[in-house]
Order: C-alpha cells, then sequence, then structure tokens
C-alpha cells in the first residue's frame, strides 16, 4: 500500500537555524584541505559520513527544475549525489531506507512507513542523532546548514511500484512515506564509513578571538593539545612531567602528558592496537599516520594545524607497570610505534589538556567563562552578551561572576543582572549590596534615612533595639 504525498508531505519552510554545539554522536570532518572549516560530519553510531550542507545541490547542473532551490526529481538526484568529487572524495549517495523496519510505527503488505523510523538513514538522523519528536516541528538540525523541512529524496525504491516510486523522507516532522519518482525534492548526500579529516577546533588565541590559535580541541576525543609539539626540547621523564603541570597558556594551566592505554608489561603495541593512547589516536586518527612510515612523511591536512612536530619519541605520562620506578611508555612518532624505556633518557613533550578548553578560558578573570560571555561566539559583543574582556561589564562594583552565581549565562532566580548595575531598582549598586551591604541585589531593599532607625519608623527607639536584639539572635 502505498501512502499518500499529502499525508506524508507538509509545506517546505527553510530552516537555515544551526545548532551551536554539535551533538556528541557527529565528528567533524575537514574534506577541502583546511582543517579548521567542516564539510561533513561522521557518524560513528552509523559508520555514515553527512554532507555538512543538506541542500548542497544549489547552483549545480541538476538544479534546474526551480533554479536556486536544489529541488530535483529522483533520477536527478541520484546522479547528483553519484557525480560529488569533493577534493578528491568520491562515493557519495542518497542515504537509504530500511524495508521492512519494525521500528517505523505503520506496517502494512510487508511495506513499513509512518513516524520513528529509525532503521532508515534519515529517520535515524532526526530521531536518534539530533534527537527531534515525531509529528512536530524539526526543532534541531544539529551542526549542519541548509536543512530543509521538507521532503527529502531516499535511493531505495518502493518494492511494490518500482518503476513510479521510491522513499522518501519528510524533515518537516519526521514521516516517512513513499513518493512519485518524477517530482521534485530535495537531496542530501551521505558517504559510507568515515571520509576526510578530523576538524578540529582552534582554541587559546594570543588575543582573545584571534586567529593564532595557541592550541587545538579534537571533539571526538575530547583532548585539547598544545599548538606547539615541541615548547621545550628533549627532557627526561620527571622534567617532562613537571613542565606540563607548569604550563600556563593564556591563563589556562591543567596540562599534562599523554596518556598510553598499554601499560600492563605487556610489551609494545602493535599499530592497531596503540590507538587507544592519546599519542597513538593522535598519530593515526587525527593527523593520518601510517605504521612504520613518519608522521613527517605522511600526514594530512590536520597535521599542518601544528608546529614543530618531532619524528622522534614522545613521552607519556603513564609508567611502566613492571618497573614503575625507572621506566614509562613512549610514543615514536617516527613509526607509529609505543614502548618503554628508563625515565632517564631524553624524548620530546607534547602537552594536552582534558576537555575543551574554552569550557573554562576566561579571559577577564571573571569567573565567566568565554564561551558564556560570548554566547554565539562571533568575537562581538551583542546585545544580552556581557564583555569578555571587562570582568565588570555594568561597572556596578560586582564582577560578572559574582551577579551570574551559577555562571550558566541566564539570570536565574535569586541572581543579579550583570547587564544592570542595579538589578532591583532599589538606589543600591549590584555592587554596593553583594560586596559591602551583604544585602540580596535582586530584592529591593528599604533604605531609611535616620542612622540607627531598624523599623522604618523614622525614629531611634526601644523597638529598634528590640529588633537588633532578634537579629543578633539569629531570630
Amino acid at each position: 500500500m502505498k501512502k499518500s504525498r499529502l499525508i506524508g508531505a507538509l509545506s517546505a519552510v527553510v530552516f537555515t537555524v544551526i545548532s551551536m554545539s554539535s551533538h556528541a554522536a557527529l565528528l567533524g570532518r575537514d574534506l577541502d584541505g583546511d582543517p579548521t572549516t567542516t564539510e561533513a560530519y561522521y557518524d560513528p553510531a552509523a559508520n555514515l559520513t553527512w554532507l555538512a550542507d543538506a541542500n548542497a545541490a544549489v547552483g549545480s547542473a541538476y538544479d534546474t527544475w526551480s533554479p536556486g532551490t536544489g529541488r530535483m526529481n529522483w533520477a536527478d538526484a541520484n546522479a547528483w549525489a553519484a557525480s560529488l568529487s569533493i577534493n578528491g572524495v568520491t562515493g557519495w549517495r542518497l542515504p537509504t531506507t530500511l524495508q521492512p523496519d519494525s521500528s517505523c510505527d505503520e506496517q502494512i503488505s510487508g511495506t513499513s512507513y509512518g513516524y520513528n523510523c529509525t532503521g532508515s538513514e534519515m529517520g535515524n538522523l532526526f530521531y536518534t542523532v539530533l534527537g527531534n519528536t515525531a509529528g512536530l516541528l524539526i526543532s534541531n538540525t544539529g551542526p549542519f546548514i541548509n536543512v530543509r523541512s521538507s521532503v527529502y529524496w531516499s535511493a531505495s525504491e518502493y518494492a511494490l511500484n518500482t518503476a513510479g516510486y521510491t522513499w522518501v523522507f519528510n524533515f518537516t516532522n519526521g514521516y516517512q512515506f513513499s513518493d512519485y519518482k518524477d517530482v521534485n525534492d530535495y537531496a542530501w548526500a551521505v558517504h559510507s564509513g568515515d571520509v576526510g579529516a578530523p576538524t578540529l577546533i582552534g582554541v587559546l588565541p594570543a588575543t582573545y578571538c584571534g586567529a593564532d590559535y595557541q592550541a587545538y580541541y579534537d571533539p571526538a576525543a575530547d583532548l585539547t593539545w598544545l599548538a606547539n609539539a615541541n615548547a621545550n626540547g628533549l627532557m627526561n621523564w620527571d622534567t617532562a612531567n613537571a613542565w606540563a603541570a607548569g604550563l600556563d597558556v593564556e591563563g589556562m594551566t591543567g596540562w599534562r602528558l599523554p596518556t598510553a592505554l598499554n601499560s600492563d608489561g605487556s610489551g609494545p603495541c602493535g599499530p592497531s592496537d596503540c590507538t587507544g593512547s592519546e599519542m597513538g589516536n593522535l598519530f593515526y586518527n587525527v593527523l593520518g599516520g601510517v605504521a612504520g612510515t613518519s608522521i613527517t612523511t605522511t600526514h594530512n591536512s590536520t597535521y599542518d594545524l601544528f608546529s614543530n612536530v618531532q619524528s622522534y619519541g614522545y613521552w607519556s605520562s603513564t609508567e611502566y607497570a613492571l618497573n614503575t620506578t625507572g621506566a614509562a611508555w613512549y610514543f615514536s612518532l617516527n613509526d607509529g610505534t609505543q614502548g618503554n624505556l628508563f625515565k632517564t633518557f631524553n624524548f620530546y613533550a607534547w602537552a594536552v589538556h582534558d576537555g575543551d578548553v574554552r569550557l573554562i578560558h576566561d579571559s577577564d578573570s571573571d569567573g565567566l567563562p568565554n564561551i558564556v560571555e560570548d554566547s554565539n561566539n562571533n568575537c562581538i559583543v551583542d546585545t544580552g552578551e556581557t564583555n569578555p574582556l571587562n570582568p565588570d561589564t555594568d561597572n556596578d562594583g560586582a564582577l560578572d561572576g559574582q551577579e551570574d552565581s551559577n555562571h550558566n549565562g541566564v539570570v536565574d532566580a535569586g541572581e543579579a543582572d550583570p547587564l544592570n548595575p542595579d538589578s532591583d531598582g532599589d538606589g543600591l549598586t549590584d555592587g554596593y549590596e553583594i560586596n559591602v551591604g551583604g544585602t540580596d541585589p535582586s530584592t529591593a531593599t528599604t533604605l531609611y534615612l535616620t542612622p540607627g532607625d531598624m523599623n522604618g519608623d523614622d525614629e531611634v527607639n526601644v523597638g529598634d533595639l528590640l529588633l537588633l536584639q532578634r537579629q543578633l539572635m539569629g531570630l
């Protein structure tokens, strides 16, 4: 049974909203040779790479039905995807639709359609990866751009009428159905497996929002690597650890040496095993190194982000379990192998930091990370944002982080507004109430003009004494 297009499709509405934080399951991929830009996203769970642009067909040779919209019939959509070559990466296709699919809420004559079809590649993206809700207007497009709230082609034909119909997915509300091949819908290209080099995020610029990044964040490993891979020369293991622990990069401390996974005394790991170690993962998965070959000879575009990479051994912070007092693990960027050696030997050191340092980097030391103050990360102090370079944006005598006490960028109940010097309008600045008076800056404080008058009757009398006694007793 073929479901009617009118049931499955709603009017097309263009969505270009980009989520500021990518879903954890998606890993940015560089396809154009610039490792600071993202042209695709890899979904490890599905082992599938999606183009970052969900309407990349606009302006192509197949964008002829209504030029500038990217809409085309099914045959043209398949031909467009198959013709894609992005910096030499070919093999693109349209997403497939699983049939039958027990996850769908409608099952008729061996076909599966309707909502919650997570067995199909587009359904899995819509529901599982992006977290949208069946039947509701799409609310999360993740890191993708140009996601159309409309119908997208699948590569899978409709089995009951392969000549005239194929499966489609409606990104308006998550509905899967079959459609005529000769209508004009949107196309989103995917690639089986993982393609392209990992996209790293530049962090800790020498000047706020500058391009001279001092480190790079790897979202897949949740690690930040120092941009300079040889900031202190050759050194023994103890000196290397002390150097990393003492680093202060643009006010950011807490650095360390990478860890080695294979530290149980079983000996050097093979190339396929070393990816569990932080340096091994960097060598093989991030920089594109090849076993038995120097990283300086064979690497991908991500390698060019870093400076002073040495084709030699680098210390790990992990001690060798069979001789913890005398030996530790190291990783060789000369050939991608891991081994252990005496701690007195001299290797290079590459500092790492746990997590995304943007979440804690605070240029003006006001208690609010830069990413909270410049919430849209556009390097401009927009309306509603505090200044990442001014610890007291509203000049009321209180740090922005004192006023936004839970550091979430929102004025919650009981907090002062870091953009309003007198949040409660009682005539006392928030800075005075927080740091001098000890009163609540979010609740108006009554001012009495007569010194010693505590009950507001403009006189100093026994009532004020009784009130003072009760306060001193904590009543």
